[in-house]
């Protein structure tokens, strides 16, 4: 296996999209140049798949059927659970294959070191008790730098992350693993990293018999299904948005009222909001 490339073939990937204004197009042009640029063009064709999530920017939709094999739409905004709940029930039938994991990218991520994935498949199989691993910049060594509850010269504020399980109120605890990329921690799951498919539905299934729900309750529910979660040691992304300095300079879902949510039709995922079990949702590339 060359170690420099990306190689899986056991991970669907995923992107997000949701395109209302400039702002979002220019992040998501940024994102698709990272992925254009570090994902092999045999993933790109084959078990690579673009989510649209109703967006209305003028040439969206030409920009993504240029740059994409795999491109479906839905006319209305969903929302981010209900998208990514109708592609691990629907995927099989457009890309005739069945993968065990996923991987979900948001439209405002840069990507790098992709090759570090590689060790995610076998890290799977050997680690049953393992339901999710996080992907997310983060540097073992300066754990501390990443510590939402710390705050030092050199934090990385864009990656920062609590290093708590927010639902058993543990402390994080890592351990070193045989993979040289891949720790195991007491964190919970979280929804941008690699993610058992099969445990997508089981969330996904008992999450959309509630009239409303949320990032949390979705963690919630994830996290009670699996005892550890893996961490990829350096991460394969980052969201420079996400850094205290540039937040107001492009539209983020996560930071929007309910009232600015509705207005600009983005929806928050961390409130709560319904899944829907049927979308209209067409194939457009």
């Amino acid at each position: 296996m060359n170690s420099n490339k990306l190689e899986t073939k056991n991970i669907l990937y995923i992107l997000v999209t949701c395109t209302k204004e400039p702002t979002r197009f220019n992040l998501l042009s940024n994102t698709v140049d990272s992925i254009l640029e570090k994902f092999p063009e045999n993933i790109l064709n084959n078990d690579f798949l673009v989510f649209d999530n109703g967006s209305t920017f003028v040439g969206h939709e030409e920009y993504l059927k240029s740059k994409f094999k795999n491109v479906f739409r839905t006319i209305d905004n969903v929302g981010l659970f209900s998208g990514l709940n109708w592609v691990v029930n629907n995927y099989e039938e457009y890309l005739h294959k069945k993968y065990d994991y996923m991987l979900f990218i948001s439209s405002d991520s840069i990507m790098y070191d992709l090759y570090k994935l590689n060790e995610v498949e076998p890290y799977f199989e050997t680690h049953p008790q393992v339901g999710c691993v996080r992907t997310e910049e983060f540097l073992y060594e300066k754990r501390h730098l990443f510590d939402k509850e710390q705050n030092h010269n050199e934090t990385f504020y864009r990656s920062r992350c609590l290093q708590k399980n927010m639902y058993t109120n543990k402390r994080a605890v890592y351990s070193r693993t045989v993979f040289d990329n891949v720790l195991t921690c007491n964190l919970h799951p979280v929804i941008h990293g690699v993610n058992r498919i099969d445990a997508y539905k089981k969330v996904f299934n008992k999450l959309s018999q509630k009239t409303h729900m949320s990032e949390g309750d979705y963690m919630r529910e994830y996290n009670a299904l699996y005892e550890a979660c893996g961490v990829v040691d350096g991460g394969v992304w980052y969201a420079p948005n996400h850094a205290p300095s540039l937040r107001g300079e492009a539209i983020n879902g996560s930071w929007l009222t309910e009232e600015e949510s509705e207005k600009m039709d983005y929806h928050n995922t961390r409130n709560k909001n319904p899944i829907y079990l049927k979308p209209t949702v067409v194939k457009i590339n």
